[in-house]
């Protein structure tokens, strides 16, 4: 728990410029993942008559956990970013 608060308070006290700039960075990267998601889809279905291989689950899931921490992380710097607006800083 006191991690969370230490990234909290890193998180609130940050420039506003580099919490928007971070915020877009990590929402890029897990659409950068949901692209390579559906590549690997691609790839294996056609490879294989229409079944995923299994190597390409693994990656999938992979990624799609990946991608499920990136997209936290933003919307985490989003809330910081409101945070002192709503008094919760």
């Amino acid at each position: 728990m006191n991690i969370l608060k230490q990234l909290w308070h890193l998180a609130v006290h940050m420039n506003g410029g580099v919490q928007v700039v971070l915020t877009m960075v990590l929402i890029a990267l897990a659409f950068g993942c949901e692209i390579l998601i559906k590549r690997i889809e691609l790839a294996g279905k056609d490879a294989y008559n229409g079944k995923t291989k299994p190597a390409g689950s693994v990656s999938i899931w992979a990624l799609w956990f990946v991608a499920g921490v990136l997209a936290l992380i933003a919307i985490f710097i989003v809330a910081a970013v409101f945070a002192p607006l709503l008094g919760l800083a």
